[in-house]
Order: structure tokens, then C-alpha cells, then sequence
């Protein structure tokens, strides 16, 4: 219909409180509060890593603004990508781990993605930019009970 406005958000990688403990971070973040060792790849795999509370915020951004009719396609994340070694070593050092990280330990998959991030373009006109740093995230979800 030629009066509907269709807004398709992309997200990142979305990481926070409550997360699915099979994910990457909270997966990681478990083994390191346990000092478990962990069997990775070499982890130079770049990912754009946006916490859920800037995911929300975006969305609210988006619903509060007025869009024309039409189809839109918005890329939610930070804008900036980040190995995952950064971000296990970010991990390890806020949780005051000793595991070890056997990095190369497990074999890069054939079709691996290498580097992903969002282009923000579109959320950076209306005035909105990501708030938490993996820094920031991380620490925001130590502070959290399990």
C-alpha cells in the first residue's frame, strides 16, 4: 500500500543481561568468573557488539520519529567492529580470571565472516549514536546477579 511506511531494523550483535548463556559473551563471561580454561580460533573475527540498552534506545529513536510512506532498512549496532580476542581480554581482566585462553585451539570455520559491523548512517541523521562501549556493556552485565 502506497501509504505505509515498512521499517526493517538490522541488528548487530546484541549482548546484555539475560542473554542466552550459549551466546559468545555470556558464554565467555561464565567460563571466565569459573577461571575455566577456553578452546577458541586464533579470534580475529571482527564483530560490531551493541548492548541491549542502546538496541532499545534506537528503537525508541526510530518510533519516535516521522517517516514518509515507504520501505526503510536500518543497520542497528555501534558503527565499529572489534576482535573477539579485545573482547575476551576485556572480559578476562573485568572478571579477574585466570583462565587461560588456548587461542588457534579450535580450527576457523571455511565460510567464516571475518568482519561485520552496521552501517549507522541513517540512525546518525536522526541524532542517535550507540551509548556503551564493550567496556561499559561487560561491565554493566558484571554488575548484574545471575
Amino acid at each position: 500500500h502506497p501509504d505505509v511506511c515498512f521499517i526493517n531494523l538490522r541488528l548487530e550483535h546484541v549482548y546484555g543481561e539475560r542473554d542466552k548463556a550459549g551466546k559468545i559473551i555470556p558464554y565467555i563471561i561464565k567460563k571466565m568468573k569459573n577461571n575455566e580454561d577456553i578452546d577458541c580460533t586464533i579470534a580475529r573475527q571482527k564483530r560490531d557488539f551493541i548492548y541491549i540498552d542502546d538496541v532499545v534506545s534506537a528503537y525508541l529513536k526510530i518510533l519516535k520519529e516521522g517517516f514518509n510512506a515507504g520501505h526503510y532498512d536500518v543497520e542497528v549496532g555501534t558503527g565499529k567492529s572489534i576482535e573477539l580476542k579485545e573482547v575476551f581480554e576485556i572480559i578476562k581482566k573485568e572478571t579477574h580470571s585466570s583462565s587461560k585462553i588456548n587461542y588457534g585451539a579450535v580450527a576457523m570455520r571455511d565460510d567464516e565472516i571475518m568482519e561485520s559491523h552496521a552501517n549507522t548512517s541513517f540512525l546518525t541523521q536522526l541524532g542517535w549514536s550507540a551509548e556503551f562501549s564493550i567496556e561499559k556493556g561487560v561491565k554493566k552485565m558484571l554488575s548484574m546477579k545471575d
